[in-house]
């Protein structure tokens, strides 16, 4: 069951705030500046202001803003450019807080530069990732993308932590754009490269994610046991898990369970007022508040909403004074006074508009149409609903949609409209049914908005339907209120004798424990530094093992790999190669003789010799290119026909020597394009129709075609040939150790073709597939993209 906007909204923020500024437990801000008050020279003073920083990030904004201003003038004048760097990435966090995108991302660009100059390759790149972190957010993701290819291609190899963050915001990039499996893929990667650097911290912000996307997909079943996995790890390393507590409480909210989820709201609550992090408390408060809410008890659920909303204000977060705003205005809904409600519904659309930001506004916009029709003014608040449909864009639940729904059908049945209202409320009805149920309130009103509309036009039978479907979900609601309520009674009982119990008994605790406390104190001091030592020898050997053992199965890969080449050096270019020795004695020879035809069949020999000698020397280049990641991606518009009368040209004798019928792109437009680097095209082609003609048999047909959707073009490469057996599939477009098959007539292949063609799709952020069956033919299919 997906889970509603407001909770998953509120959980996205924090989690966006926790990928930028990392999982730091907030430390006392007083405390912090008398150790920057005694600090005795400008390296001590640079690195209070650091710890400064990183703290206030959590607590106050504004207050975390000065200290960045010192921290800029005093790197500044002392020179230190990783400072600088540091100075401007938090700036950059700064602004995006504060919603300006712009701004972060020119602060990360200067932080790149400083780093850069400062020699922190590694802090370089990370600031750099976050400038594609702000396309993301802002939907730019083709300029995101870009980011990120660039911080892959030129990142060194050995900065496992800087792959792992790319790895994760790809994920993020593709979450974003409903890309499940995509987004997965890249969570995964992301989790197995800080796995490989032992930085269990870091890999626990991937996992979050994929939580996030199987709540999204409506898998919160698959959610929960890897929220559960987070909650166990976080826990035993006494690392926050206030992400992890906020999700599953909203997960248990979703489905109704408020006993639970009011529980981790209350832990979420708990751990920010101990660390003193103000966004964290504002999220909790905000949790608590909703949830109460949703229980039934609105004017409970005030104080903890109007806590979160002065928290909001005060550090300038206006995204998350819109929510609770709506919130509030939700609360005071449910209590029928209609006049505060739509003041808090009235400042949340203002912060929205002044902020030229619309993804809260369509259900404060819903939430006026409801006003509206309870105060008699139908026409207006027809008019809201209607612009919170028409605004709604995926920025509201099905559940939310049907609420709506429900409120534009009451307002028709006001307005002795029932059909239409009939039409309305059934698509709400459709709606909650297809959310999974869990929602009865709601579907409540929308039966009874049915039953009215059908006994309006006469439709007895149907509105007799409808008025049992209500009668049943009336006595449902009120038995789940009734055991609700009776279970709280009991639970208050019980927590009453509990406490008086545990008073007695804790009395009688105090004075011995005082008594222990100071014997066990100086044995637990020797102790835990004994534990400390042993741990930390623990965990070095173990992460100078899992190096070793990752240094040992890449130098066994590699070694594999050289003397695959160098059989391919040794054997595949030899051939060719001593089939030139001694030409011009033969071609003198037959000259001579005067044996033309011998002389054809030479000429077509040679042709066929230099191409597979060109092939395989042009293969192993780009291979080469490859692993050193300094393939050229210069992609520009490319027009197919072009490269199909240069294919046509190299691949004609092969053809016509297997009496193969050959036809390139027949039928595609003249004019047809495809954005890719035009080099890296033309060599997945050539290695695709090269492999199709060696594996059919004489008299067969390779085909090429062209289609075109919205975004990519397909460009298909099909041959009549002998097919690829499913064991050879898996690892067919990796490098293996064996030779290829022979093709039809005996052509020997290295291998590396294939390998070639799938790795250069894929930096022309394309893909290819195959689809294969003996005995009948192969295809493989290119996609890529038909514009930037």
């Amino acid at each position: 069951m997906k889970l509603p906007n407001k909770i998953t909204r509120q959980l996205g923020l924090l989690c966006a705030a926790w990928v930028l500024c990392g999982c730091l437990q907030a430390q006392d801000l007083d405390r912090l500046e008398r150790v920057l008050d005694r600090a005795k020279n400008t390296t001590e003073r640079l690195d209070a202001l650091k710890m400064l920083i990183d703290s206030s990030m959590t607590q106050d904004l504004p207050r975390a803003a000065t200290y960045v201003t010192q921290l800029q003038d005093m790197a500044q004048r002392a020179g230190s450019g990783y400072h600088l760097g540091f100075a401007h990435e938090k700036q950059g966090t700064l602004s995006y807080r504060g919603s300006k995108l712009d701004s972060a991302r020119v602060q990360y660009k200067r932080a790149y530069d400083h780093y850069w100059r400062a020699g922190h390759r590694e802090e370089a790149w990370l600031a750099y990732t976050r400038i594609g972190i702000m396309y993301s957010l802002e939907g730019r993701f083709n300029d995101a993308v870009r980011i990120y290819d660039n911080v892959k291609a030129r990142a060194a190899g050995n900065m496992t932590e800087v792959y792992a963050y790319l790895y994760n915001q790809l994920g993020t990039l593709y979450h974003y754009q409903a890309q499940a499996d995509s987004a997965e893929h890249y969570y995964a990667r992301s989790v197995q490269q800080y796995r490989a650097t032992q930085d269990t911290v870091g890999m626990l912000r991937p996992m979050y994610n994929h939580a996030v996307l199987l709540v999204d997909n409506n898998k919160a079943n698959e959610a929960k046991l890897l929220l559960y996995e987070l909650k166990v790890l976080q826990e035993q390393l006494a690392l926050d898990a206030t992400l992890t507590y906020g999700l599953l409480g909203g997960i248990s909210m979703s489905e109704g369970d408020y006993e639970n989820a009011r529980m981790y709201a209350e832990k979420q609550y708990d751990y920010a007022k101990a660390t003193k992090d103000t966004m964290k408390m504002m999220i909790a408060l905000g949790n608590l508040g909703e949830l109460v809410l949703g229980s039934g008890e609105p004017l409970a659920s005030i104080p903890y909403l109007e806590a979160s909303l002065a928290i909001s204000k005060k550090g300038g977060m206006w995204e998350e004074q819109q929510i609770t705003l709506q919130n509030l205005g939700r609360a005071y809904l449910a209590m029928k006074n209609y006049d505060r409600a739509e003041a808090y519904f009235k400042a949340s659309l203002d912060l929205s508009g002044s902020q030229q930001e619309s993804r809260y506004a369509p259900a404060a916009m819903g939430y006026m149409g409801q006003v509206c029709y309870h105060t008699g003014r139908l026409e207006e608040g027809k008019q809201w609903v209607q612009k919170a449909l028409a605004n709604r864009e995926g920025n509201l639940s099905n559940t939310d949609v049907a609420m709506i729904y429900g409120t534009l059908a009451n307002i028709h049945l006001a307005d002795q409209q029932p059909r239409l209202a009939i039409a309305i409320a059934e698509k709400g009805h459709s709606l909650l049914e297809e959310s999974g149920g869990g929602y009865i309130s709601w579907a409540v009103e929308l039966t009874h908005t049915l039953y009215q509309a059908h006994k309006n036009v006469g439709d007895y039978q149907a509105a007799l339907q409808y008025h049992e479907q209500y009668k049943q979900l009336t006595d449902t609601l009120f038995n789940v209120e009734k055991v609700k309520t009776e279970a709280k009674q009991l639970k208050d009982f019980e927590f009453e004798l509990e406490k008086e119990t545990i008073a007695t008994q804790q009395k009688a605790r105090e004075d011995l424990l005082q008594a222990k406390a100071r014997h066990n104190a100086l044995i637990a001091g020797g102790g835990a530094l004994l534990t400390l030592v042993s741990l930390a020898f623990f965990v070095n050997l173990r992460r100078q093992q899992a190096r070793i053992r990752t240094q040992n199965e890449e130098l066994t890969r590699l070694n594999a790999t050289k003397d695959h080449i160098f059989a391919i050096i040794g054997h595949d270019i030899r051939k060719p190669a001593i089939a030139f020795r001694g030409i011009t004695q033969k071609i003198n020879y037959l000259l001579q003789r005067q044996d033309y035809p011998r002389l054809t069949t030479l000429g077509s020999e040679l042709e066929e010799t230099a191409y597979t000698l060109t092939s395989i020397t042009d293969n192993l280049l780009n291979w080469a290119l490859l692993q050193k990641d300094i393939v050229g991606y210069r992609p520009q518009p490319v027009v197919l026909h072009q490269v199909a009368e240069e294919l046509n040209a190299i691949f004609a004798t092969a053809a016509h020597n297997k009496n193969i019928t050959l036809r390139i792109l027949d039928g595609t437009p003249l004019q047809q394009q495809v954005f890719a680097d035009p080099l890296a095209l033309r060599t997945i082609l050539r290695n695709l129709i090269d492999n199709a003609i060696k594996y059919t048999p004489d008299g067969g047909t390779v085909g090429v075609t062209a289609t075109t959707d919205e975004a990519w073009i397909h460009i298909g490469v099909q041959d009549t040939g002998i097919g690829i057996p499913e064991a050879a599939q898996k690892d067919l477009f990796l490098i293996r150790n064996n030779k290829s098959r022979p093709g039809t007539a005996g052509e020997q292949g290295t291998g590396l073709g294939l390998h070639l063609a799938y790795e250069l799709a894929k930096i022309n952020k394309g893909r290819l597939a195959l689809n294969t069956k003996i005995a009948v033919g192969t295809r493989f299919e290119l996609q890529l993209p038909l514009s930037v």
